[in-house]
């Protein structure tokens, strides 16, 4: 057996002297997993910071590479600990509050997020540089709680605090054009191109807005004075051949990217570009031209042979495809760019799960590869593994950051995942890199849609020129963002574009029906059900679009009888059994509405909303056991169906258990539909059951604020406020719920719980 001091004296020889200069040890085992760091051994890199910590325990450069590290690989809980660590032992540590606001953000802790930010604005020692950061963490919780005036206030302060740098203003024209004032939006870009004429960013955002607000001629003078002060920005002539850009005469436009690669003869870059502007285009022999000149002069260039390769399974050349990656194997056999290309060909041809463990494979072969990891990220949420698929997306942001294709399906996963504020930040990232200004603009208006700003997405699609598409999806979208904006006469514009590009269409006559309907043009909306029943007097969508225009006018009998002539006309036609549900749900029949919902499910017995509002008629006769089995078979069929997830937890809270299951429950859905009142008011409601009162009175009251005329929201928020010792204001909560027409059972504890307060 070896002698402790031989054993402690072989560690510290190890350690390069751990005894007498430990200081010097730890310094030299950073340098270590640095290394190990940027050669992607990530697990080493860990090893080697927590021995640097053994030696020195409150070591703050440490504790940086350790945070460091995890923010690296997503790590978010470590990366967490790390920074808090770091603050510990010095709240002077800036950098670290700015990085713990940031992750704060990122988890919709809006107030926490803001407290970092106040730590760095309110310290005597923080730079300029810090200070502006700060300003900016504001603005993004402002941004993300649709805040725009006080984003703008806060992106203000940056430009104060950073005068000449462009970004700062390029911000600041965002936010105000948020705000609708396009004016001073104008205003900050040219101020940001006074600053910095050599940064294109400035040049292109002011060449849109211009567009956006129809002064062409403005928008070709800035482009011209840009390339004037920019000739050879990609982006910009990339700019210029979307201005010049129309698909019966593509010449001018191709002229464009001709000058841009003569100005740039050999860049990969600028290449990379125009091959791209044209794939995005729909000129994949414009585009695979344009790789092979640049390959002929860059034969080693792996992202112009992956571009190749990426356009021929983009056009469904597989054959060549095939080839161009054998050629590649033959001369290297490890190359990644074809072992790549052959799982990209098994995605494309929809054999995702064979191309999975070649991926997995290349992900340990090449842990610095961002092309594999985007290809893995999307091969997993193909197969429906979406942890790992965003997990593995945003490793490849990372490791070659905003990358348009990469940017695109990360706001993409983001948005399916329903956390809005990050899909919004990639989607700003994904504008910003000016690879298609359209898709870009056509992105952020998904995202503001789903995030509740519809006027916004109106503008984004606007942008996009989604009201000239020749797609009736299309002008269907911007019609949806226009009617949720209260803007019906735009809103019926498109729907009537969108018609006249898919004829004959139930769907679109029913959305053009609901638009009148909502207007209150009656007569209008029973001509336009006429014409099309006149057209299809076979359809059962004919009687089915009466039915709803009667059910708007409350006709219920006349409703029911066009219902089932749509159903004698197709019997088990899915919209007129739903329809007849929604009937008798509403008259109070539930035993009929369930039949027909029952009806309606076996066409498709994995829709989970109608699983979900089956639950729900289980649901208000407290049959507990029924309504959950329906929110699990939801669950089962949709995930993250946040409404399923929301009833879920309001069942198990209204029972009085597994209330910590409730809670779960309830986070998830509410971090799945964050502007929904209804899930959030369910989340509320659990934190109440299990006593947090606190932290359950800014949810519910958030509720009340955004329905006041909803009673149940009321009442929830009356209870936590008398629970929480605020009797004076619960009582008058509960007052408003009664005056709204609360319902039994609340309204009994309502009554109950006022006779117990003061007066």
């Amino acid at each position: 057996m070896k002698h402790p001091s031989l054993a402690l004296l072989a560690v510290c020889l190890l350690l390069a002297g751990c005894d007498h200069n430990p200081q010097k040890a730890a310094r030299a085992l950073l340098a270590e997993s640095q290394t190990y760091r940027q050669q992607g051994k990530f697990k080493s890199a860990e090893i080697e910071i927590r021995r640097a910590l053994q030696l020195q325990p409150q070591s703050i450069a440490a504790y940086r590479a350790l945070a460091n590290l995890e923010l690296q690989q997503q790590h978010w809980t470590t990366a967490y600990a790390a920074l808090r660590e770091i603050v510990n032992l010095n709240p002077q540590q800036f950098d670290a509050w700015l990085d713990l606001g940031r992750l704060y953000v990122r988890n919709q802790e809006w107030t926490e997020a803001q407290k970092a930010a106040r730590t760095v604005l309110t310290a005597a020692g923080s730079s300029t540089a810090e200070r502006a950061a700060a300003h900016q963490l504001f603005a993004t919780t402002a941004a993300a709680q649709h805040d725009p005036a006080a984003a703008r206030k806060q992106f203000q302060q940056v430009t104060t605090l950073q005068p000449q740098d462009p970004n700062a203003w390029v911000n600041l024209a965002l936010a105000d054009r948020g705000t609708g004032n396009l004016q001073a939006a104008a205003a900050d870009l040219s101020h940001a191109i006074a600053v910095a004429p050599h940064a294109p960013l400035a040049w292109v955002d002011l060449v849109r807005l211009q567009q956006a607000s129809h002064q062409a001629e403005a928008a070709r003078v800035t482009l011209q004075r840009g390339l004037a002060a920019n000739p050879g920005s990609a982006a910009l002539w990339l700019q210029q051949a979307d201005l010049d850009y129309d698909p019966a005469r593509p010449a001018a436009a191709q002229h464009d990217l001709a000058i841009l690669l003569q100005r740039q003869p050999h860049s990969p870059e600028a290449a990379l570009a125009a091959g791209n502007w044209f794939a995005t285009h729909d000129n994949g022999s414009a585009a695979l031209a344009t790789f092979q000149s640049a390959l002929a002069a860059n034969p080693a260039s792996a992202p112009l042979q992956q571009a190749m390769l990426h356009t021929y399974l983009a056009a469904g050349q597989w054959r060549q495809a095939q080839a161009l990656s054998q050629k590649l194997l033959h001369q290297q056999p490890d190359d990644e760019a074809a072992l790549l290309a052959g799982a990209r060909i098994q995605i494309v041809r929809g054999q995702t799960a064979k191309a999975l463990p070649v991926l997995q494979t290349l992900a340990r072969q090449y842990p610095g590869s961002a092309a594999v990891f985007y290809s893995l990220g999307q091969a997993e949420w193909q197969t429906g593994d979406r942890a790992h698929g965003l997990q593995h997306e945003q490793r490849a942001n990372q490791l070659q950051p905003n990358q348009p294709s990469c940017l695109k399906l990360l706001c993409r996963m983001e948005l399916a995942s329903g956390d809005t504020g990050s899909a919004l930040h990639f989607a700003n990232l994904y504008r910003q890199s000016a690879v298609n200004d359209a898709e870009a603009h056509r992105l952020l208006g998904e995202v503001a849609l789903r995030a509740g700003a519809p006027k916004q997405a109106v503008q984004e699609f606007t942008a996009a020129g989604l009201a000239s598409s020749s797609s009736a999806a299309d002008h269907v979208l911007l019609a949806q963002a226009a009617e949720s904006a209260g803007q019906l006469s735009v809103a019926l514009r498109q729907y009537q574009q969108a018609l006249t590009l898919q004829p004959g269409s139930a769907a679109i006559t029913g959305d053009i029906v609901h638009v009148q309907a909502v207007q209150q043009h009656w007569s209008v909306a029973r001509a336009t059900i006429a014409a099309y029943a006149a057209a299809h007097p076979r359809a059962a969508a004919g009687p089915w679009l009466a039915a709803t225009l009667a059910t708007a006018q409350h006709q219920d009998a006349a409703a029911v009888r066009s219902l089932h002539r749509a159903l004698t006309l197709q019997p088990g036609f899915l919209q007129a059994e739903l329809g007849l549900g929604r009937l008798r749900q509403q008259q109070g029949n539930w035993q009929r509405a369930l039949y027909w919902y029952q009806q309606a499910l076996q066409q498709q017995p994995d829709f989970a909303p109608l699983l979900t509002l089956i639950g729900n008629l289980y649901l208000q006769q407290r049959q507990w056991d029924q309504a959950q089995a329906y929110y699990r078979r939801a669950l089962t069929a949709h995930p993250d169906f946040a409404l399923a997830e929301a009833n879920l937890a309001w069942v198990e809270a209204q029972q009085n258990r597994n209330l910590n299951d409730a809670l779960s429950w309830a986070q998830r859905a509410a971090k799945s539909a964050p502007h929904q009142p209804s899930v959030q008011d369910t989340l509320g409601w659990v934190y109440y059951k299990l006593g947090s009162y606190q932290t359950a009175l800014p949810i519910l009251a958030a509720c009340v604020a955004a329905a006041p005329r909803t009673p149940i929201y009321h009442f929830h928020l009356g209870m936590t406020q008398i629970a929480a010792g605020q009797r004076h204001d619960g009582a008058a909560q509960l007052r408003e719920a009664l005056s709204l027409d609360l319902a039994p059972p609340a309204a009994g504890q309502a009554r109950a719980a006022l006779r117990a307060a003061p007066r």
